[in-house]
């Protein structure tokens, strides 16, 4: 991979966090997101800026913000996806602990204090927050929550992330030590979070969480998550959760069945994801798919005791019905906002 590093920045500085940011054709949400990283309270870090091959003045943009301050570094290269842009920053990372940022979300700005200070207190090798919601350029913020808790060994933390709802497998909500943290994010695929999920938790491992909303994600059309036309990439999901199950089935049987359940939620999600998209006739087939692993696993899932009562309806109505749930689960996504 040929790269090119701007060095008008490269300074000797110890930072605390590297936060890397991968960039593609963000123009418009681009400044709003630097300029939250740079407004942080915990001042010892440094921000990598990965432009990915824009071809919109993102890599103008990202040379100005590291002419304007050091603690910024700018990796030009040729696009290779989301991963190969976080590999790529992965590398040059000096700080303590590593984070992750998408260039069309924001963060608060006392985001990477409190998680850094978190990680130190409970000397943790990951520490978590929750996330908001950013519709129309307008935050949605969760409950303000000061509840923390603290999950030690692998598979503590494989049944917390795994079974709950919300965001949690997501590594922009988190800081990660420097040393578990490898360039081995899947190249060409999405659900990129999912694929590596497990390869960051040791044996001896340990999370710190703080249930307060951090980190501002931007709900958006056209982001990699939410297409309009159909993909092969939304089989990623699906493909990196059944990964994950086959890896924990032999570590233990909470693992096991927190991976099954998590394994149930893509199933179900993949397939309004598909529902979503204007040519889903063209591949209504694949519904049926997920349909028929849903129908297969159904009393499996319904006796999993980390799947909740939504888990629970989701699965019944995928399983009567893929079009009755995408419309009871479109209803429910609208009330939400």
């Amino acid at each position: 991979m040929e790269t090119v590093v701007n060095t008008a920045s490269l300074v000797v500085i110890r930072p605390l966090v590297s936060i890397v940011v991968p960039v593609y054709n963000v123009e418009d949400y681009l400044t709003e997101c630097v300029e939250s990283l740079l407004a942080q309270t915990l001042t010892e870090i440094e921000i990598i800026l990965v432009d990915d091959g824009s071809t919109d003045r993102c890599p103008s943009i990202c040379d100005d913000y590291a002419e304007r301050d050091a603690r910024i570094k700018v990796i030009h290269k040729k696009n290779g996806g989301l991963s190969d842009a976080r590999n790529a920053g992965i590398t040059i990372c000096k700080g303590e602990y590593i984070g992750f940022v998408d260039s069309d979300d924001t963060v608060e700005s006392d985001m990477y204090e409190l998680l850094y200070c978190n990680a130190k207190k409970y000397e943790a090798d990951i520490s978590m927050c929750r996330s908001n919601r950013i519709v129309n350029r307008s935050i949605i913020r969760t409950d303000t929550s000061k509840n923390k808790q603290v999950f030690f060994g692998r598979e503590n933390i494989i049944r917390f992330l795994f079974t709950q709802s919300g965001q949690t497998i997501s590594v922009c909500l988190k800081i990660f030590k420097k040393e578990i943290v490898r360039a081995i994010f899947p190249v060409g695929k999405t659900s990129e979070d999912a694929f590596v999920a497990l390869e960051f938790m040791k044996n001896d491992s340990k999370l710190i969480v703080d249930y307060v909303g951090k980190y501002n994600y931007r709900l958006r059309e056209g982001s990699i998550t939410r297409q309009k036309q159909y993909r092969r990439s939304l089989l990623d999901c699906v493909e990196a959760y059944e990964r994950n199950c086959k890896i924990v089935a032999a570590e233990s049987m909470a693992c096991r069945l927190a991976a099954e359940r998590r394994l149930g939620w893509a199933w179900g999600n993949v397939m309004w994801q598909i529902l979503e998209t204007s040519n889903y006739q063209q591949h209504y087939w694949k519904v049926r798919y997920l349909q028929k692993k849903i129908r297969q696993n159904y009393c499996r899932l319904l006796q999993n005791p980390y799947c909740s009562l939504s888990d629970k309806v989701i699965f019944t109505l995928a399983a009567i019905s893929p079009i009755l749930y995408k419309t009871v689960r479109n209803m429910t996504e609208k009330l939400r906002r």
